[in-house]
């Protein structure tokens, strides 16, 4: 009897799924590698291939029966393809699982890629309606042929694959790269290398990073892993031009070795290695012998052991923002009267003044702020950073400043930030590592007296009081969260009228 319920197994016959199968084939396993193509072409020939084999065989593997479950399975190859070019994490964890089956597939995510998609839509025009029709070869066969095509499309990636079916001897070529830092495969076997840049929104600080990087990095300062499967004697970039400008680090884990911190502390310079064989001689080069343990073998000592700091990690307990200087922008500068006075909870003050409808904020201790309702107030803003308040009556003036420097200079006072004085801390869910610093005080460049964040207001020798409401030397921060000053120093003075 004739077989009348649609089959995917028919279109596996229809000579466009032959043919994008036999270009899927003979580009991955000849084309690819080889001198006939650049390896741009043949990336592309392998996406349109694919998205014209694997959505009837995908309705083939899983029964369908239906033009609905036919146009799930074109839906989901495209969803599939999607990921696979817009998620590095999908597109790892996609490779990681081939791998753990035995197949050694490679994806390098490219959103450039996704011109290929309207290749479902020749599927679904031309290799759907062949569904119904009579079929060109017994079942048999068409089971036969979708066994091999399942196998054709698991092997596929970006370079050579091995393992199974697809153990292939062909003598791969590998064109050369050019990059600041390379890992050189010397295991004599197929290879996993993942590597985590760091997070483009994350900054160092340098000098300080430099101390001992393989302690101060946490984990979320870096991104998701891009996996590398890498063929014996095979080179592969680790930092490759224009990513890097300053001092940076990546999270380098060689098959089941533990990862190591990879820390470069200035631009590195790129050069061109051969994908295969010894990279250049003055080349940075990272190269795994016997162990899966990298090694350094070239350029400066960057290879470090990694100890991650956890959220609240380190012996300095980080200041609260809710105890530095502040004030909401724009100032009401000018001579004004104070009208209405309201101290809030989070130490902030709602200051209303006379001829100003605006809202404005000044957060400061409140024994800092010697000011009540009448008084005759000047603002003013000597630079951006600074604010000072006075009193013309009788010549009270409160100077604040947050400037993310390590030396401020207000009247006759000097605030210089000292070296930490303990070991970084670490908080999230903002990106912060820092560590407390104390501040020395001088006035005619003699040193007047150390003040900690954390010490009351101090009253000094010639009646003024001083006060350090925030001072932190910021190894690592997060672009998303403000400002990135490596010192972050915050302090007032509050002037008596006879100075």
């Amino acid at each position: 009897m004739a077989e009348t319920r649609p089959d995917p197994g028919r279109a596996l016959a229809h000579p466009l799924w032959v043919g994008a199968f036999t270009l899927l084939l003979v580009n991955d396993h000849v084309l690819k590698g080889g001198n006939l193509v650049s390896g741009a072409l043949t990336g592309k020939l392998s996406d349109f291939a694919i998205l014209a084999v694997a959505p009837m065989l995908l309705a083939f593997a899983v029964r369908s029966r239906s033009v609905r479950s036919f146009a799930a399975a074109h839906m989901a190859v495209g969803v599939f393809f999607v990921a696979m070019q817009l998620s590095p994490a999908f597109s790892e964890a996609w490779c990681g699982l081939c791998a753990a089956a035995g197949w050694h597939v490679a994806n390098t995510p490219d959103p450039w890629d996704l011109m290929a998609l309207p290749v479902l839509l020749v599927s679904w025009r031309f290799l759907v309606p062949v569904c119904r029709g009579p079929s060109r070869l017994a079942r048999p066969w068409r089971n036969a042929l979708a066994g091999v095509g399942v196998l054709g499309c698991i092997a596929h990636g970006d370079d050579k694959v091995t393992g199974g079916f697809w153990d292939t001897a062909v003598a791969w070529e590998y064109d050369d790269i050019h990059a600041a830092i390379v890992l050189h495969n010397a295991t004599g076997d197929f290879l996993q290398a993942r590597i985590r840049a760091l997070r483009p929104d994350v900054v160092l600080d340098c000098a300080l990073v430099a101390e001992d990087p393989g302690v101060y990095l946490p984990e979320a300062a870096f991104d998701v892993a891009l996996t590398w499967e890498v063929p014996d004697s095979i080179n592969v970039p680790l930092v490759v031009p224009g990513g890097v400008d300053r001092c940076s680090a990546a999270i380098l884990t060689v098959g089941d070795g533990e990862p190591r911190l990879v820390y470069w502390p200035g631009s590195p310079t790129s050069r061109t290695h051969p994908g295969e064989g010894p990279a250049t001689d003055d080349a940075m080069v990272l190269a795994t012998g016997d162990s899966v343990a990298p090694v350094l073998t070239g350029g400066t000592d960057m290879l470090h052991m990694w100890t991650p700091l956890s959220d609240g990690d380190g012996e300095c307990s980080l200041q609260r923002d809710r105890d530095r200087i502040t004030w909401t922008t724009p100032v009401p500068e000018g001579t004004a009267t104070l009208t209405k006075l309201t101290a809030g909870v989070d130490g902030c003050f709602h200051v209303e003044l006379d001829g100003d409808d605006d809202r404005w904020y000044l957060c400061v201790p409140e024994v800092l702020f010697p000011f009540a309702v009448g008084d005759e107030l000047t603002l003013s803003m000597p630079t951006a950073a600074r604010l000072d308040v006075a009193r013309p009556s009788d010549g009270v003036r409160l100077s604040l400043s947050a400037a993310g420097t390590p030396s401020q200079v207000m009247g006759d006072y000097e605030a210089i930030q000292q070296a930490p004085s303990c070991d970084p801390s670490y908080r999230a869910p903002c990106l912060r590592v820092a560590a407390s610093a104390p501040v020395h005080l001088y006035r005619d460049q003699e040193i007047v007296t150390d003040i900690e964040a954390t010490d009351d207001p101090r009253v000094l020798a010639d009646g003024v009081t001083a006060y350090v409401a925030f001072s932190e030397r910021r190894l690592v921060g997060d672009e998303s969260c403000g400002s990135l000053a490596a010192y972050d120093l915050e302090w007032a003075l509050l002037i008596p009228g006879d100075q």
